[in-house]
């Protein structure tokens, strides 16, 4: 099953389980904690669970296609699936899952939903490189270092790597977490190439922590699509300056 696939499946069941669930309560009575009682409570709790599993489906499902795609940044999905995606799973999608963290009696587990990147300090997948590459070597005998050596492999030089101060991947790993495609209600194609290829350099810049360059190429994108449409737009991009006295 594609991406785009998995993810019209979770948006249309959140859909479904989000719009009965408006049916029986509200989204003020669920940040108030008022679920009712009896049948109602039961079902609300059961969409709210169903809500939960779909919209973390949803985010991992939009994260790993930034991560681990070597396309443009972009999923094309049906424009009533993009309009609740960009109405209420965006706004809400957080505010439904801890709903459903407290209507299960767990309300001191709803922090986690606060601190997204609460492992700014952890560096679990470099410290991991460290060790693997380290463990490794300590566990060769010197013919087996010079064979790896004379074929090419620079161990020493891998560690120093490891130890250089801009080689952060668990910070890079945390910044695609944070990206999301663009969702679009037509095929990929009929967006400019030039426009998709700049997206991707975009979205590489800002994962792996290059501010400077992701602002100066979005300001790049910004003016040229802005160039590109000026007409349908009635934007002028062209004026005549005035002579200097």
């Amino acid at each position: 099953m594609t991406m785009a696939a998995e993810l019209n499946g979770s948006i249309a069941v959140a859909k479904q389980a989000y719009d009965e669930l408006m049916g029986l309560t509200t989204m003020h009575d669920l940040g108030a904690q008022r679920f009712g009682t009896g049948p109602k409570r039961d079902r609300v709790e059961s969409l709210l669970e169903t809500l939960n599993t779909h919209v973390g489906a949803i985010q991992l499902a939009l994260s790993q296609q930034v991560a681990e795609s070597g396309e443009a940044p972009i999923i094309s999905i049906p424009v009533s699936h993009r309009a609740f995606y960009n109405d209420v799973v965006r706004p809400h999608g957080t505010s439904l899952q801890k709903a459903f963290i407290h209507i299960c009696g767990l309300g001191m587990l709803a922090g986690i939903f606060d601190d997204r990147d609460g492992g700014k300090t952890r560096a679990a997948r470099l410290d991991a490189m460290r060790v693997g590459l380290q463990r490794w070597m300590d566990g060769l005998g010197d013919d087996e270092l010079f064979d790896l050596s004379d074929r090419g492999l620079n161990l020493e030089g891998a560690l120093e790597i490891l130890d250089m101060p801009w080689f952060e991947p668990d910070q890079w790993a945390r910044n695609f977490a944070q990206l999301q495609p663009v969702l679009l209600d037509r095929r990929p194609e009929v967006m400019n190439e030039h426009v998709r290829h700049r997206l991707m350099e975009i979205y590489r810049a800002f994962a792996f922590g290059l501010w400077m360059s992701a602002i100066a190429l979005s300001r790049s994108l910004v003016e040229f699509s802005i160039k590109q449409n000026a007409g349908r737009l009635g934007i002028e991009v062209d004026f005549e300056a005035e002579p200097f006295p």
